[in-house]
Order: structure tokens, then sequence, then C-alpha cells
């Protein structure tokens, strides 16, 4: 998923960026030295299907 995002932005496909942004980014939050996004994301190799949010830091 992440893979082909990255994809999408090297060739600058909008209308699939703008597709994956919200299908995928539930917020973007910006602060004055970090951005957090949340990402809404399910995993389905559980048994039930749960839904989480992702938070990614960097």
């Amino acid at each position: 998923m992440f893979g082909k995002f990255k994809g999408f932005i090297f060739i600058r496909n909008l209308p699939e960026c703008k597709k994956f942004i919200s299908d995928y980014v539930t917020a973007v939050i910006v602060y004055r030295d970090h951005v957090e996004v949340i990402f809404n994301v399910v995993f389905s190799f559980v048994a039930n299907e749960k839904s989480h949010n992702l938070y990614i830091k960097r």
C-alpha cells in the first residue's frame, strides 16, 4: 500500500495521491517542530478484524 503511494508521488499522479490520502489518512497535525500523520489502518491478519490508528513519528 505505501509502496504504491510512493510510486504515485514520484510520477506525480495527483488523482491517486488524493485517493490514497482520503482513504488512509485520518488527520495531519502540524506543530512547530514536527508533523504527525494519523493513518486509518485495518489489520486483517487476525481472526476478528480490528481497526487501529497508526501513529508514525519521525
